[in-house]
């Protein structure tokens, strides 16, 4: 599913693992033309992320919102870290399908 994405992920570059990096919010958009589709997505990326664990999120959620088609069914993830981006979407991949429409997030930070 993912198979638009580089097979060696971006590193984090040591200005981008400061302190001032984790406080930044990314928005990890996941969409696809059916609700089945969009599981099979956060299935693929909640791997790679665990896979991936250095991965520079402002580079995925990049290329996550700019490089791919946006279809109807949509997902929005926002973490600081892999591991919040993570458990966002493990949190969805435990709900059922025709549940998933809930926003989750912390409207108090803002995304860059």
């Amino acid at each position: 599913v993912l198979e638009s994405m580089n097979s060696e992920p971006a590193q984090i570059s040591p200005d981008e693992n400061t302190a001032e990096s984790s406080s930044r919010t990314y928005l990890l958009p996941i969409s696809a033309e059916s609700p089945e589709a969009c599981h099979e997505y956060l299935e693929s990326y909640h791997g790679y992320l665990n896979d991936h664990p250095q991965i520079s999120l402002r580079d995925l959620c990049y290329s996550a919102a700019i490089k791919k088609s946006h279809f109807s069914f949509r997902h929005g993830i926002v973490g600081n870290s892999v591991e919040e981006l993570s458990a966002g979407i493990s949190s969805l991949l435990t709900q059922p399908m025709e549940q998933t429409h809930v926003a989750l997030g912390d409207e108090s930070r803002s995304v860059i």
